[in-house]
């Protein structure tokens, strides 16, 4: 059996959950299967080796699998606060997906310019506002609005000790005007938070191939069916921000993430974000940093105590489109634990 046929199973469909509370971090197998939760995605790994997935925001769903893995009783819960869109269908063939032979990857936290003390990002967000330029798309003509996007963090498996498994994900979404199109979806090879953790699923999953799973394309409602909103007041409350929000500059940093992972974000409309995002307090500027695609871009953070993540924005520093989003753990040893990379954005004649 392939390595990526395996690490599906273990790992089962991912679901697009949002906007729901934050829930404890281990249950018994048995208990996530007896309920229906609506705040995350599990994955019960029981002592005799089957794989219990739950499936949130659909009728109730107990699916087992038999695997010939032997683990301590655990339960995987990947919070729904933590996830930006997750729209399904597959992804583009080429070096961004993991090659035959690839060896399992390590994630390490961007590396900031400004790592200790880094001032108010506002200043450097409100010159970015002014001085950014137009993006390809931004005069392209089109009948569909293209987004490409690799992602990682959506669906975890926990072994003995904390060892997290994640696998990652591309995908391309073709949406016209209506919010109708057509996406495509490839499942990459796993990719790990620490050393220890690769170590030990390295050992767990079968060895093999490391090629990525076949793409799966799918078509119907796969973008919004409005255009993005250009009123300054109505954009500020769907980034939950300004006076009387309340939600704290990490949810404003997720909600940016959403909306760019769903829109073709005109000029002007980046500009009304990146001021929005200088007026929110609890934002730093972290100067300029390297995504995980290899391209230069200026960051921003927000560290959210309550989960003990800290977010971090990446901005293009020419045209001002979103390049990546993270979660990172806020406490020593920092770790990644969500990634979100907005690799192409773009517009087209045809869906694929």
């Amino acid at each position: 059996m392939r390595a990526s046929q395996r690490v599906q199973e273990l790992l089962g469909p991912a679901d697009p959950i949002q906007g729901t509370s934050f829930p404890s971090p281990r249950e018994a197998a048995h208990e996530i299967i007896e309920r229906t939760d609506h705040s995350s995605v599990q994955l019960g790994l029981t002592a005799g080796g089957d794989v219990r997935p739950s499936l949130v925001r659909r009728p109730r769903l107990a699916v087992v699998v038999a695997v010939a893995i032997v683990v301590a009783a655990a339960a995987v819960t990947v919070p729904a606060w933590m996830l930006g869109d997750r729209t399904t269908g597959p992804a583009p063939n080429d070096s961004l997906g993991a090659a035959a032979g690839a060896e399992l990857e390590v994630l390490t936290p961007v590396a900031y310019q400004q790592p200790d003390s880094p001032p108010a990002a506002g200043p450097m967000l409100m010159d970015l506002a002014d001085r950014i330029s137009d993006a390809p798309y931004d005069n392209a003509g089109g009948t569909y609005s293209y987004h490409r996007r690799k992602s990682w963090g959506a669906r975890q498996a926990l072994g003995p000790g904390g060892h997290v498994m994640s696998i990652a994900e591309e995908v391309e979404t073709w949406s016209d005007s209506s919010g109708n199109g057509m996406t495509r979806t490839q499942q990459l090879m796993p990719e790990f938070p620490t050393e220890e953790s690769r170590q030990y699923w390295e050992g767990v999953l079968e060895p093999g191939s490391r090629t990525p799973g076949a793409p799966v394309t799918s078509t119907g409602l796969v973008g919004p069916d409005q255009p993005i909103t250009e009123d300054p007041s109505e954009l500020a409350r769907k980034l939950k921000a300004g006076a009387g929000a309340g939600a704290g500059a990490g949810a404003t940093v997720k909600a940016v993430n959403d909306i760019y992972s769903l829109y073709l974000v005109p000029r002007s409309v980046r500009s009304q974000i990146l001021r929005i995002l200088a007026d929110t307090p609890g934002l730093h500027w972290r100067g300029e940093v390297v995504d995980r695609a290899g391209r230069t871009g200026v960051a921003v953070t927000a560290d959210d105590t309550e989960h003990n993540v800290q977010h971090l924005l990446i901005f293009d520093p020419v045209n001002g489109e979103l390049l990546a989003h993270e979660l990172v753990k806020l406490t020593e040893p920092r770790q990644v634990q969500v990634y979100n990379l907005i690799l192409s954005y773009g517009r087209t004649a045809e869906a694929g």
